[in-house]
C-alpha cells in the first residue's frame, strides 16, 4: 500500500512539473509575440517619421517646420502659412515654378511620389484634399499679405499732384510723363495708379502745382519774419 502512495505521489509530481513547463513555454511565447509587436510598430514609426523628415526637407530649409505655423520655400522664397499641415505645403510645392524646373529635370525614379508632373494633375490634386478650411485659411493668410488695396479718388489726385510737383521742381520736360518705362514701374507697384497725360500735367495740375508752391513760399516766409521779430524783441529787451 505505501507503494501504491509513492508512485501517486511521483505521478502528481510529474503532471505539476509538466504543467509548470507548459506555462514557462506559452509565457516565453506571449514574450517573443509582445517583443516583435513592439518591434514592428516601432519599426512602422520610424518609417512614418522619416518619410514627413524627408517631405519637410523637400519644402524648406526652416528648422523644425513641422511645428510651425508658416515656413519660407527654399525654391520661391515664399513664405507659406501652412499651419503645420504638410497637404498645404504639398499643394505648393506642385504650383512653384521653380520647384517644377528641378523636379522635371529629374529622373522620374527620383521624384516623390506626392509630386504631380502635370499641373493639371497638380491643381485636381489640390483641389481634391478633404482639408477645405486649412485651403480657405491659407488663401485669406496669402491676401493679407499680398493683396494691394485699390486707390480711391482722392489718393488718386494726390498722386497726380506729386507727380506735377516733381516735373514743376525740376523744370523737366512734360512730354516725358507718357515715357513707356515710366508707366511700367508704376504699374508694378500699384496696378491701379494712373499717371497724367502731358497736356493735364501742363495744364490744371501745373496751376495747382504753381498754388502749392506759392502757398509754401508764403509759410515760409511768414515763419522766418516770426522768428527775426521774436529774436530783435528778446535782444532789445534784455
Amino acid at each position: 500500500m505505501d507503494q501504491d502512495l509513492d508512485e501517486d505521489l511521483l505521478d502528481s509530481e510529474e503532471r505539476d512539473s509538466d504543467v509548470v513547463i507548459v506555462r514557462d513555454k506559452n509565457r516565453v511565447a506571449d514574450v517573443e509575440k509582445d517583443g516583435v509587436a513592439d518591434e514592428a510598430s516601432a519599426n512602422t514609426g520610424k518609417a512614418r517619421g522619416r518619410s514627413m523628415g524627408q517631405f519637410w526637407h523637400y519644402f524648406t530649409d526652416d528648422p523644425e517646420p513641422d511645428k510651425l505655423k508658416s515656413a519660407v520655400c527654399k525654391y520661391c522664397r515664399t513664405r507659406l502659412h501652412h499651419h503645420k499641415k504638410s497637404e498645404q505645403a504639398m499643394r505648393h510645392l506642385n504650383a512653384c515654378a521653380a520647384f517644377r524646373r528641378e523636379m522635371n529635370g529629374t529622373e522620374i525614379d527620383d521624384r516623390p511620389e506626392w509630386y504631380a508632373s502635370n499641373k493639371k494633375r497638380a491643381k485636381a490634386r489640390g483641389s481634391s484634399t478633404p482639408s477645405t478650411s486649412n485651403a480657405s485659411s491659407m488663401k485669406q493668410g496669402l491676401l493679407k499679405d499680398h493683396l494691394i488695396p485699390k486707390l480711391n479718388e482722392r489718393t488718386k489726385e494726390k498722386f497726380k499732384q506729386a507727380i506735377a510737383m516733381h516735373y514743376f521742381v525740376l523744370g523737366t520736360s512734360f512730354q516725358q510723363v507718357e515715357e513707356e518705362n515710366l508707366m511700367i514701374a508704376v504699374k508694378a507697384l500699384c496696378p491701379d495708379a494712373v499717371l497724367p497725360n502731358r497736356k493735364r500735367l501742363a495744364g490744371l495740375l501745373l496751376d495747382r502745382a504753381y498754388i502749392d508752391m506759392k502757398k509754401k513760399q508764403f509759410n515760409l516766409d511768414l515763419k522766418l519774419s516770426l522768428l527775426q521779430e521774436s529774436i530783435l524783441f528778446v535782444w532789445f529787451f534784455r
